[in-house]
């Protein structure tokens, strides 16, 4: 779990735990057992922005700044690929 938090998504623990909604002792404490909820786990895949470890068929592609790209896009379009999910709210 901590590489996950620090690794893969970059978070120090107070963010990590922030971005889970509990406070920093219960994400310690998730760390320490290495058993957070699975879905805590996802989001921390997706705040990594590396989504292929969600599902195979996201290969390629990736969340930067808060939009979703993809590794094959034309570098020279700044833009996120699918810009009507810009602003769109997801949960899991």
């Amino acid at each position: 779990m901590r590489d996950l938090r620090y690794v893969t998504a970059g978070l120090s623990l107070e963010a990590a735990a922030a971005a889970c909604g509990v406070d920093v002792r219960t994400f310690r404490r998730w760390e320490s057992d290495n058993r957070a909820p699975l879905v805590m786990q996802k989001l921390l895949v997706c705040l990594s922005g590396e989504l292929m470890h969600l599902d195979p068929q996201f290969k390629g592609f990736r969340i930067r700044d808060g939009k979703l790209f993809h590794d094959q896009a034309p570098y020279s379009h700044k833009k996120s690929i699918v810009g009507i999910y810009d602003n769109a709210n997801f949960t899991f």
